[in-house]
């Protein structure tokens, strides 16, 4: 397992290694807006950890669906840190706007429930990071199933949004494509960070792999050699995949293995 963690590692980290150009001054429609998805990232010590979950489960869980329901965000996505880990977040909020009006409104949210929290999550929590992000790729597949697995990978930056989409596109996606083709990889999503530049946060890019299930998990290592075997036979991934070789920029800058939180 521990073998699989690292070749999923580089192989996400290969998506940064044509990105270290300077970014070109091309608008995208992505951006037209304000974005419409936004993530929390919460992090505790690991002596509060299971008094914050319970907290948690007992109050965050139950605000957030309420707030679906009355229309204050279309959805939302709750992940939980498998291991106690300083280096990541133990819970992690993605919230998803129907518009970005209803975003800019989260404001109002924040005067009362500071990054949706109750104030007694608030005095067990340690850290928090809120980061307004743009959905760039996902599959069209289902992920409301409850026995996933998650690996949310972050990178720092790669150079403007558009080359990270061409280069997403024509060498990053194939291989996720593959993988959900194998029934290993349920749903894909790639985000990037509204305001990478400058911002402090620890990653400026996010890969989160949905598995199906631990076992889908511990089966794409091993899928993973016949797909770039496959890729490996067109010129133009090929070359990309040497470039990333050769680069040597695939070192993440947060990894963190997640279960989905959910109501009881």
């Amino acid at each position: 397992m521990k073998h699989f963690f690292l070749r999923i590692l580089v192989w996400l980290g290969w998506i940064a290694a044509c990105m270290g150009g300077v970014a070109q001054a091309q608008d995208n429609t992505l951006r037209a807006t304000g974005p419409v998805t936004m993530t929390i990232a919460y992090y505790v010590e690991p002596a509060n950890r299971i008094a914050w979950r319970q907290e948690m489960r007992d109050t965050g869980l139950r605000q957030l669906q309420a707030w679906k329901e009355q229309g204050v965000f279309k959805n939302y996505r709750v992940l939980a840190n498998r291991h106690v880990d300083s280096a990541g977040w133990d819970l992690m909020t993605i919230i998803t706007f129907g518009k970005h009006a209803d975003a800019a409104q989260w404001k109002k949210v924040e005067q009362a429930w500071p990054a949706g929290l109750s104030g007694k999550a608030l005095s067990l929590v340690k850290r928090i990071e809120t980061t307004p992000v743009d959905l760039l790729r996902s599959n069209a597949s289902s992920d409301e199933a409850g026995n996933s697995v998650y690996l949310a990978i972050g990178y720092a930056s790669m150079g403007s949004s558009v080359q990270y989409q061409r280069y997403a596109d024509s060498y990053v996606v194939p291989q996720l494509e593959a993988l959900v083709a194998a029934q290993l990889v349920r749903k894909y999503r790639l985000y990037e960070s509204r305001y990478a530049a400058g911002a402090g946060r620890p990653w400026a890019h996010m890969a989160l792999l949905q598995y199906k299930g631990d076992e889908g998990l511990a089966a794409s290592d091993s899928a993973l050699d016949g797909i770039r075997a496959r890729l490996s036979q067109q010129p133009a991934w090929n070359a990309m995949a040497e470039e990333a070789h050769r680069s040597g920029k695939d070192q993440p800058v947060q990894f963190v293995l997640a279960d989905p939180f959910v109501l009881p």
